[in-house]
């Protein structure tokens, strides 16, 4: 998937693509358009062989950031954990349009702050937000709000019997007023966002690891069985034919083929993106992507045999009793097959 602009011109404040991140690039037809659906502009499109940029639309929100499970569009900003104004555990942000005037804490909308964004902030100590907002009927976040992120993050959290992030709104003339005496914090960088800063300048040297952030790198392995997670991949059995393309496709490991005790494939939420890669590809329907919810489901056993139509090695899950693999089953040739009786 190659990037489109309608403009050379880029602003601060507008999205930098990691076009080897996008799901696009990994997989032709990715059904993902997540960018796309929250720009409140129009500026992002997807078409038949780009995802098109119009620059001079762009407002530069960056909810298109905050929606991309991959975490391949960036801006140029710092890091939200440096970004943000700290007193003791809690962190002030300002929406650019707030009328704040120009600190330090300002974002170009809060809304933009996604889950992961938060889970930075937590894993930095942050326990509480103070927000101002502008006018939303500007941008008109409907798919992305903040209030709904630290929901999300809340059960998350909860569910691991750790502390709630509280989060409290202020008028800016009322914001303005509290972070007059809130001492910022020295910044913190804890694992950086891993964004490709590629599109203007191929050469960028990150140093960093090209996947995106997941919840068990940013929270850690759960061993709780209530444990909510922002995707859980789910895989039917009965409808899973064996052919391994769910754990070819899937970028951070969330879908694997485990060879320990017993074959079996693993699907594990904690490194499950929501990139729905998986469910693109898999042609037998047998994968379904739950959002934020508890892991349904750890792995599918699976049992090595020999195709009984062409004689080739394949394995399936223990459910299936066909004989049959991954080929035979979807074409039915060996219907067509039949031995010949010298005479």
């Amino acid at each position: 998937m190659r990037l489109s602009l309608s403009s050379t011109r880029i602003e601060n404040t507008q999205p930098i693509f990691n076009e080897t991140r996008c799901v696009h690039d990994r997989l032709a037809g990715a059904s993902c358009q997540a960018c796309a659906v929250v720009c409140p502009t129009g500026a992002l499109s997807l078409g038949e062989d780009a995802l098109e940029l119009d620059v001079s639309a762009c407002n530069g929100c960056m909810l298109c950031a905050a929606a991309c499970p991959q975490e391949a569009i960036d801006s140029q900003q710092q890091p939200v954990e440096s970004v943000a104004l700290r007193e003791g555990n809690t962190a002030y942000f300002a929406c650019a349009h707030s009328g704040v005037g120009k600190v330090h804490c300002s974002l170009p909308c809060v809304h933009a702050l996604s889950w992961r964004d938060l889970l930075r902030l937590y894993g930095a100590g942050v326990r509480g937000l103070v927000v101002t907002a502008g006018d939303c009927g500007r941008c008109d976040p409907q798919t992305l709000r903040l209030d709904q992120t630290v929901l999300h993050v809340n059960e998350m959290l909860s569910s691991r019997r750790m502390r709630e992030i509280e989060v409290r709104y202020l008028e800016s003339g009322q914001f303005n007023t509290v972070i007059r005496d809130a001492s910022a914090a020295t910044p913190v960088s804890p694992r950086r966002r891993a964004f490709l800063r590629r599109m203007v300048d191929p050469g960028h040297d990150r140093g960093e690891a090209d996947t995106p952030a997941t919840v068990a790198a940013l929270l850690g392995e759960s061993d709780s069985k209530g444990a909510v997670f922002p995707a859980a991949p789910l895989i039917d059995a009965e409808r899973c034919d064996g052919c391994d393309a769910c754990t070819r496709v899937c970028p951070t490991g969330a879908l694997a083929l485990v060879e320990e005790q017993v074959l079996h494939y693993r699907a594990d939420a904690s490194r499950c993106t929501g990139c729905h890669l998986c469910v693109d590809v898999c042609e037998p329907k047998a994968i379904s992507l739950w959002p934020w919810t508890t892991s349904p489901q750890q792995s599918i056993a699976l049992n090595s045999q020999r195709c009984s139509a062409c004689g080739v090695d394949y394995h399936a899950p223990t459910s299936r009793s066909d004989g049959l693999c991954t080929v035979c089953l979807a074409t039915y040739h060996h219907r067509k097959l039949f031995q010949v009786d010298p005479v």
